[in-house]
């Protein structure tokens, strides 16, 4: 598993959109997953954007065993943020354990946690930040650094808008602000020391 590969691949992509299956790809090839699907479900989007489900099966009794993923988004949110939450996700997959929410009371705690903007206090908090970082590393993907720098000098002269670029890449304007800031090169430094 590799999200600093799974990044660096991305970040040297030239053309925007990245397409949200590509990102399904890089996972599987840096995981032990088969077949992830991508499933809209219709929940109030203020209670969760997305969540992810693993599980194997096998085919026959001394059959190798199958790995699936099902990738959860609301699907009365935009294409944009349903495109930033599956990615979001996909890169959950990759996740080592103690990141990871296992039962429904893990879960509801890390939805709570997650709703209610508290700060990290605990180390039973991880979850809570590595949901939080995903969604950095999902802007990552979807705005590719080298896209970036070569739309940096137009943006800046306000040749092009951040809106204009959201339209370009599919994802929500506030990334895209995020992405084109004078910080972004800093925050995106810090992913060369990613996780293997």
């Amino acid at each position: 598993m590799s999200i600093k590969r799974i990044l660096a691949h991305f970040s040297a992509q030239t053309q925007i959109p990245v397409e949200i299956e590509a990102v399904a790809n890089q996972v599987k090839a840096h995981g032990t997953l088969d077949t992830i699907v991508f499933l809209g479900v219709d929940v109030n989007e203020k209670r969760m954007k997305g969540a992810f489900f693993e599980y194997s099966r096998s085919p026959g009794v001394y059959a190798q065993p199958e790995f699936f993923a099902e990738i959860y988004y609301v699907s009365t949110m935009s294409l944009e943020w349903q495109r930033l939450v599956c990615c979001k996700e996909l890169l959950h997959l990759l996740d080592k354990e103690p990141a990871k929410s296992g039962d429904e009371g893990q879960i509801s705690d890390l939805i709570s946690s997650l709703c209610s903007g508290d700060r990290l206090h605990t180390e039973d908090d991880i979850q809570t930040f590595a949901d939080r970082l995903m969604v950095y590393y999902a802007m990552a993907i979807l705005l590719p650094y080298a896209v970036r720098e070569r739309l940096l000098p137009d943006f800046r002269s306000g040749k092009i808008s951040a809106e204009t670029i959201a339209v370009w890449a599919k994802i929500p304007s506030v990334v895209v602000s995020i992405v084109m800031s004078d910080k972004w090169p800093a925050v995106h430094s810090l992913f060369n020391g990613a996780v293997e």
